[in-house]
Parts: structure tokens; sequence; C-alpha cells
């Protein structure tokens, strides 16, 4: 939330470095383990992502110690946390883009496919947006059903007009009260 609250050149630029100096950081690394066993390099290779998170950090610590002038504060973190989440995101898109071009390239994958890839990852978008449609809707109705259910209750309390089912009658109103609010909150989403 604060990157996107927050977002600016200054921490693109910070993502952008951090994913630079990750990648010339790792080459060494994964060349150094590429001569180990699968498990032990496998091992070795998962302290690659503390790389991004110490840059972030590092960082940040120098455009805190720069531009700020304060280094101990949440924002520092919350800045710094968020350069390493821009910046892996980075990593995660490049890396597909460059596995996309290197199979167009080799001759193993076509553009074809890869639209037909796309597509079919656009489709599963739409669906599940469908079924988050379609689950407000679901929940909506249990939301119905709940307040039906409940205004029955209460008709047949007020009806047998005794008193101790006051405080009964009061927690079902307010009960009431909570399901309509939220009733109208999913209206108001669709």
């Amino acid at each position: 939330m604060y990157l996107v609250n927050n977002f600016s050149l200054e921490f693109f630029l910070m993502s952008l470095i951090v994913f630079v100096l990750t990648l010339i950081i790792k080459i060494p690394i994964k060349n150094a383990t590429s001569k180990l066993e699968e498990n032990k390099r496998q091992a070795v290779n998962s302290v690659i992502i503390l790389i991004p998170l110490l840059l972030s950090f590092v960082a940040n610590l120098i455009y805190f110690l720069t531009v700020e002038k304060n280094v101990l504060s949440l924002e520092y973190v919350s800045c710094a946390l968020s350069v390493f989440v821009m910046s892996i995101s980075i990593y995660l898109i490049v890396s597909r883009i460059v596995k996309i071009v290197r199979g167009v390239m080799s001759g193993k994958v076509t553009l074809q496919e890869v639209g037909v890839a796309i597509e079919n990852v656009t489709q599963s978008l739409k669906s599940e947006e469908g079924s988050v449609v379609d689950a407000s809707k679901t929940e909506l109705d249990k939301i119905k059903k709940s307040i039906d259910t409940l205004l029955n209750l209460k008709e047949k309390l007020e009806s047998s007009k005794k008193d101790e089912n006051l405080t009964i009658l009061t927690e079902i109103e307010g009960e009431i009260k909570r399901l309509e609010e939220k009733e109208e909150t999913l209206n108001n989403a669709h």
C-alpha cells in the first residue's frame, strides 16, 4: 500500500537499480553453484531472494540519508519493502519476457502460441472476475435469507409480548441492521 500511495520516479529508479544489481550479483553465485549437487545448489540459490531485500534497504538508506535526512522511521522500512516488492516484480516480468523471446527465437514456441497463452490468461482473469461477481451475488442471497429469517423471528417474538424477549429483540434488530448495511455495501459494489 505504501508503494501505491507514494509511487514516484525515485522509488521506481531504486527498484530498477536493485533489480540490475541483483542480476549482476546473481551471475557469479549461479555459476559457482552449477557444479554442486541439485539439493545443495537449490539451497544456496534460495538465498538469492535475500539479495534484493538487502539491496533495497541499502538503497533506501542512501536515499533517506541524502534526501529525507531521517532513517529511523517507519517510512524508511515501508519504502524499503516497497522497493523490494517492486524490484521482484520487475524481475518476474523481465524473466517471463526473456523466456518468451528465447522460446520464439529458438523456434520452440511460435508467436501464435504466445498469443493463445495470453488469450487464455485473459479469459482466466475474466472468469475469475465473473466468479467474484457470482460470489457477491451468492453472499447477497444469503444476507437476504438471513434478514428474512430474523424478521420472521422478530415477528413471532413481538406477538408473544413477553418481557424477556425485549433483549433478544434488540439483538435481532441490531443484527438485521448490520446485515442490511452489508447488503447495501454489496449492492453498491455492483
